[in-house]
């Protein structure tokens, strides 16, 4: 009812946001050998039983919110800049799926989540 609103009764379209990464000649090269190493795992019996699956995501009391998911309706496009408060507090939540459970979901108030504070998540 909404999608139908804005596009049909005020004429309004989606612009998304686009973050732009600069990758170098050799990214392509490394993207590549990960696929066809994947590719050959996957042949390998039981091997998609041992992968999980994750995503993490950060929420900031700043009201910045993750720009792959926000989407600006408008009769024309705002080629808006959106500026953000740097380093406002926030939670990282982390949640995976297995071929057994899921994990999570969990919630970090750490200002950086790395490998050992994962590890230790995992293993309680």
């Amino acid at each position: 009812m909404v999608w139908r609103t804005l596009l049909k009764r005020l004429k309004c379209k989606s612009y998304r946001l686009q973050l732009h990464q600069d990758l170098s000649e050799n990214d392509k090269d490394v993207r590549l050998n990960f696929c066809i190493e994947m590719q050959e795992r996957f042949d390998v019996d039981d091997f998609a039983d041992s992968l999980i699956v994750s995503n993490a995501a950060t929420f900031h009391l700043s009201g910045k919110v993750n720009r792959h998911n926000v989407c600006i309706w408008g009769t024309e496009n705002p080629r808006l800049v959106i500026e953000n408060v740097r380093d406002s507090p926030k939670v990282n939540v982390f949640c995976g799926i297995s071929n057994e459970k899921v994990y999570g979901p969990f919630f970090f108030e750490e200002p950086i989540v790395n490998g050992m504070i994962y590890l230790h998540m995992l293993e309680n």
